[in-house]
């Protein structure tokens, strides 16, 4: 009898681990699957099999470059998780775990993708920031002067098999420490601090109405967990952002009543309409900002002008130094044909581009010319064209071999309708027209496997592209010519770069 209960628990167990990479996806819905392995481990002692076959599974089925980052680290925690009710002595997920840090350990964007994930309100990880996640304190630790201390727990009774009204419903059992487990991945805090400071920087030159209190609150739970000492930086940053808000109120309020006092009541309003709002950085304790300087337009530098005087005026001895490539800008295009303008939110760049085209319909650029006028490097001042090109508020033409940019006019919108009603008048597309829209949709469904590709590894060349499609994708079916020929066209479209024989992830 007890030996086919063994057999039995064995048959069981065998097809549990077979199915434990899927048990690990549906994590914590699979909760009482994992309580019958653990039934089942305990009577056949059959980890080391868990192990071996999990460990393939994962570099089969996960560890390609098919799959995110965050994917990656989406299952890597599910994993930690649902090898904690198997093993809480945590060996499990220590064997495990090894082959999926060091794949994650390779790839650029792993700490970006930890630290987003952490500190994003929207991302399933953020729960993890806590406080009440945080272990308990305890005076060992507030003694310990060590990075990694871990305070000792005692484990359960060997026999006594966890039961699932005493593990949390969501899967976030607090024995289980993940912001410690993502950190661990680079062996040092150092890192994550450093890619926090970075992503902080990011968000808070990103905001447009110096709400900072989603921030300040995960930053106090950094703190929490890491020090305070560490982040000093941060939060000067944060501070910096809070003062800004006051001081832009002052300097923009003295700005807009002298520009009411004006005479003319219609310059007043184009003026008071260019009137900027700052945030002003304490620049040693932000990192090194990289923003590509941009000529602006004469009415809006000086707008900036009288902005620096202004602050200098109520700071005593204080001046600005502007990055003229950060920031963003409303704007509002009125376009021939239509009724409501377009209300746009724009880069310094695209401003600048745009701006040059107000007033005459008739007035065209060349790419040189603007280039001139606006000191961008060319690959900006292209994405800059694109972009308004394909907003149709400018159009593009050659030109004797040039390309030659000009304003939309009423004519091309009445171009555009009759080519429309020539269209209607064929009747419904031809059977080729279809086959030719159904392959433009798979190359753009094959293109986003490519760029993830790309986004993963610094570089890539086309025969390794296309065998990792062919690999991975199941309807890719093309040639390495036919795939070298979609890539140059994303090279012309500026997605991606082409050096050396190897293509690379355009940087914006």
């Amino acid at each position: 009898s007890s030996r086919l209960e063994h057999f039995a628990y064995e048959c069981f167990g065998a097809l549990r681990i077979s199915e434990m990479f899927d048990i690990i996806v549906y994590f914590p819905e699979s909760l009482p699957a994992l309580l019958d392995m653990h039934a089942s481990l305990h009577r056949t002692n059959n980890h080391r099999f868990l192990v071996h076959d999990l460990k393939q599974a994962l570099q089969k089925r996960l560890l390609h470059p098919g799959a995110s980052t965050p994917d990656i680290i989406t299952q890597y925690v599910n994993t930690m998780r649902a090898l904690h009710v198997l093993d809480s002595t945590g060996q499990l997920t220590r064997a495990v775990s090894e082959p999926v840090q060091l794949y994650l350990r390779a790839r650029d964007d792993t700490m970006r993708c930890v630290v987003s994930s952490l500190t994003d309100p929207e991302s399933e990880l953020h729960a993890e920031l806590r406080a009440d996640a945080l272990p308990p304190p305890s005076s060992e630790a507030m003694d310990s002067d060590s990075e990694d201390y871990i305070p000792w727990r005692p484990l359960p009774p060997k026999d006594q098999a966890p039961q699932i009204q005493d593990i949390d419903p969501k899967g976030k059992n607090r024995q289980v420490d993940v912001v410690a487990q993502l950190v661990a991945i680079f062996g040092s805090r150092d890192m994550f601090i450093r890619e926090y400071k970075h992503l902080l920087s990011s968000r808070l030159l990103s905001l447009t109405d110096y709400a900072v209190h989603q921030e300040k609150a995960n930053l106090e739970r950094l703190k929490l967990r890491f020090g305070a000492t560490c982040l000093q930086e941060c939060e000067v940053m944060l501070r910096d952002v809070v003062h800004s808000k006051r001081i832009n109120s002052h300097v923009t309020g003295v700005l807009r009543r002298e520009l009411s006092s004006a005479a003319s009541s219609s310059a007043s309003a184009a003026a008071a309409s260019l009137v900027p709002n700052a945030t002003i950085l304490s620049h040693l304790y932000w990192p090194t900002i990289r923003a590509e300087k941009v000529q602006l337009p004469v009415e809006v530098a000086g707008a900036l002008e009288a902005y620096e005087k202004e602050y200098t005026s109520h700071k005593g001895a204080r001046s600005l130094e502007w990055e003229s490539g950060l920031g963003v800008a409303n704007i509002s295009i009125r376009l021939p044909g239509q009724e409501e303008p377009l209300e746009l939110e724009v880069t310094p760049a695209q401003l600048a581009v745009v701006w040059h085209f107000r007033g005459d319909e008739e007035i065209t650029f060349s790419s040189e010319d603007l280039q001139a006028k606006t000191e961008l490097k060319p690959e900006s001042l292209r994405r800059s064209l694109q972009f308004w090109v394909g907003k149709a508020v400018l159009i593009e033409e050659y030109l004797n071999g040039k390309r030659i940019y000009r304003q939309r006019r009423a004519s091309d919108l009445v171009s555009a309708n009759d080519a429309t009603e020539a269209v209607d008048d064929h009747g419904e597309r031809s059977a080729g027209n279809a086959m030719r829209e159904e392959e433009a949709e798979k190359w753009e469904m094959w293109s986003k496997f490519v760029l993830g590709m790309l986004g993963t590894y610094s570089s890539m060349a086309p025969a390794q592209i296309h065998s990792n499609l062919s690999m991975f994708v199941s309807d890719f079916d093309k040639s390495e010519a036919e795939l070298v020929s979609y890539l140059h066209r994303l090279c012309q479209q500026d997605v991606i770069d082409f050096r050396d024989g190897e293509y690379f992830l355009k940087k914006s």
